[in-house]
């Protein structure tokens, strides 16, 4: 019995040495000497991402999407800095938002012998937004725990379009045929005029950006860090056009309308952590972040 009791206690103490060393490794308020080994230097590159991007590739494949058969690509963000002194470094990122869908309808096929004969109407659409942003980085502090603080600029780019296709073909013998109102939301309408897709493009954003936070460093040259902002931007809409298709004097026509215009506004934002655009720039990318970093 003496000597379990001889074993349990060197096993106690053998667990305790390593121990008590995580513990001392985990004190981000730590000032001893090697502090240093945590913390950037000047000539270091940063890498990192969101932390919602991590997560989302995590949990993508059990994830329900927002609409059906549709595909979400979560902001994804490539994150970098490099260090020109201990304390200020060169900052740059780049995000990207992706949504594609398709949906199908099923529709009355026209001149049908059976009632229970049908077509398919298919909706088609995809969005794209891209934004960058370059700026300069300060830090305040000597512990693991680090403050942040500078501005950047920031440029942006949107656009969208939309297909439809039929499965009731216009033609001379049949000017109005049963079709899908991708529009009202109907189906089962007797139509001679559709739409075709929709195209919008040239939407933009630029403007400045004021930012601070705090990163820890939980090991060697990796962290965490959280930011918010403040900003002023230039909203461009772009413009947009729409296809449709009609029968006129016996032939199909397909004509365009235009449906917006360029237009312009400058706007004043903050930001809270994990906040959004409220124009859905990189699909909320624009927003403050949540990132984790490397440094080499």
């Amino acid at each position: 019995m003496r000597i379990v009791k001889i074993c349990m206690l060197a096993i106690g103490s053998w667990l305790a040495v390593p121990l008590a060393a995580q513990e001392k490794d985990f004190d981000i308020t730590s000032n001893s000497g090697e502090t240093s080994e945590y913390l950037p230097a000047a000539g270091d590159i940063a890498l990192g991402t969101r932390w919602s991007t991590l997560v989302y590739a995590i949990t993508n494949p059990i994830r329900k999407e927002p609409a059906a058969d549709g595909h979400s690509f979560n902001p994804y963000e490539i994150f970098g800095k490099y260090y020109i002194t201990d304390k200020m470094a060169v900052r740059a990122s780049i995000a990207m938002g992706r949504f594609s869908s398709f949906q199908d309808q099923r529709t009355n096929k026209t001149g049908a012998l059976q009632p229970e004969e049908f077509v398919m109407d298919r909706a088609e659409i995809k969005d794209r937004s891209t934004l960058m942003r370059l700026g300069i980085e300060m830090r305040r502090g000597e512990r693991r725990f680090q403050g942040f603080y500078g501005g950047e600029l920031v440029l942006g780019f949107a656009s969208s379009y939309e297909r439809y296709t039929y499965g009731n073909a216009l033609t001379n013998d049949n000017p109005a045929v049963f079709t899908y109102d991708f529009d009202g939301g109907a189906s089962n309408v007797i139509t001679g005029n559709r739409v075709l897709g929709r195209d919008a493009s040239g939407s933009r954003i630029s403007g400045i950006r004021l930012f601070g936070g705090v990163e820890v460093f939980l090991t060697q040259k990796f962290s965490i860090a959280g930011e918010a902002g403040f900003g002023i931007y230039g909203y461009s809409t772009g413009t947009a056009v729409e296809s449709r298709e009609r029968m006129d004097n016996g032939s199909l026509e397909v004509y365009q309308i235009d449906t917006k215009l360029d237009n312009r506004s400058v706007e004043v934002q903050t930001e809270i952590l994990d906040g959004g655009s409220p124009a859905d720039w990189a699909a909320g990318a624009f927003g403050a972040n949540l990132r984790a970093i490397f440094h080499f």
